[in-house]
């Protein structure tokens, strides 16, 4: 993603960014300080829709953000709409921020990927030799420079040290506490989930972790009773022995640093992340859009950044309640806006490490982008965050300002 010179002579917007969904661009929308009102609608030379609203930094100035819809998901409707808008707002930062795929292995649903690295996964040749196929991949890698890997690590670190996150409780750890009860029901009398008095906490989405454990053979269903499968019980009886000190519970939220790699097809598979690792070591989400957001500023010479939640895994435990959730619901207040902005600073904190803004001109930039992201870097320190939302859509600000 680096190049050599990100200077701008007369930018229309100090940074452009960019959604894969319309619920994407809500969130981002949400950020300003009266919500989408605060944003002034316009149209392109299309005639779609994008909106700009400028910020009030501590010195009186503005910053200049323009945020739009690029229609749909997928890496070639990103490069058409991308590619418009630079050349019409001529930006001095692009970004993207949305919802992503993780591994299971490295992020939790909710968590946060900020792309040093981005890659097109599915590029490459396809050899079909008898009964076997081959994928041969064509590489084309973006990079993010090192003064901006190192200040996103060093805030990651201190917003999940720093801050707690209220999020959904996964199925997996809901149905483990379902597990639990089952077994402790007709091991011991005790009482029944359905009634259990901490049902409603431990198992939030009753209905759709019944009809996903009935699928699964974990319980069944009849008579209006709920009953353990021989499989769910030997997987309950299991789990009381690894979690000998407790039922599992969702990691704590964190911001990640890694590789996001970027396909054109939306996939369901649960290998697919031990595929991607044979690629990228460092592989940890996966999504649609990120590696063309990179390509076209580096192609138009922007320095560029995209950054995304996790909402699910790519496998069969699919989670839609993290979609909505990174998607930001329309019920956040303005607490859980300013949470987001924490993110800010990564502008403030590591600006000076930064090449990104040369000359004279360059120079003024950078004085906005500082001071504007110290107000809102102190302002989120002040209020503290309960949600995930603005943290990877009303944060981004914080890492285009860099």
């Amino acid at each position: 993603m680096a190049t050599n010179n990100f200077a701008i002579a007369n930018p229309k917007v100090d940074a452009l960014i960019l959604t894969a969904l319309k619920d994407e661009l809500d969130a981002v929308l949400a950020f300003a300080p009266d919500g989408r009102a605060s944003w002034q609608a316009s149209k392109d030379a299309e005639g779609c829709l994008y909106f700009v609203h400028d910020f009030d930094n501590e010195r009186g100035g503005k910053l200049r953000i323009a945020a739009a819809w690029v229609g749909d998901m997928g890496p070639r409707h990103v490069l058409v709409r991308a590619q418009q808008l630079v050349r019409e707002l001529e930006p001095v930062c692009l970004a993207m921020c949305g919802i992503c795929a993780g591994d299971r292995s490295k992020v939790a649903l909710g968590d946060v990927i900020i792309a040093d690295q981005l890659y097109f996964h599915d590029e490459g040749k396809i050899v079909i030799s008898g009964d076997e196929r081959h994928f041969a991949p064509k590489m084309s890698t973006f990079e993010m420079p090192m003064d901006w890997k190192m200040g996103a690590a060093f805030l990651g670190q201190e917003i999940g040290a720093q801050f707690s996150v209220v999020r959904p409780t996964s199925k997996m750890v809901q149905r483990s506490w379902l597990l639990s009860a089952l077994l402790a029901e007709e091991e011991q009398g005790a009482a029944s989930p359905g009634t259990h008095p901490d049902r409603r906490t431990k198992c939030p989405e009753w209905a759709e972790v019944l009809r996903s454990g009935q699928k699964s053979g974990l319980w069944s269903i009849q008579g209006g009773r709920l009953s353990l499968t021989q499989e769910g019980r030997e997987q309950a009886q299991n789990e009381r022995l690894i979690y000998i000190d407790g039922l599992p519970e969702d990691p704590p939220f964190q911001v990640h640093v890694g590789t996001i790699a970027t396909g054109s097809t939306v996939q369901q598979d649960p290998t697919l992340f031990a595929k991607l690792r044979g690629m990228v070591r460092t592989t940890m989400g996966v999504e649609m859009e990120g590696a063309s957001i990179a390509y076209i500023a580096a192609l138009l010479n922007r320095r560029s950044v995209v950054i995304k939640a996790v909402s699910d895994h790519a496998d069969d435990e699919k989670d839609d309640s993290f979609r909505a959730f990174a998607c930001l619901a329309e019920a956040i207040g303005a607490s859980d806006r300013a949470h987001g902005s924490c993110l800010l600073g990564f502008a403030w904190g590591w600006r000076k490490r930064s090449n990104a803004f040369d000359g004279e001109q360059g120079r003024k930039h950078q004085c906005r982008f500082d001071e504007w992201a110290h107000q809102w870097a102190v302002k989120a320190c002040r209020i503290g965050f309960t949600g995930l939302v603005s943290a990877h859509c009303g944060g981004i600000c914080a890492v285009l300002a860099h």
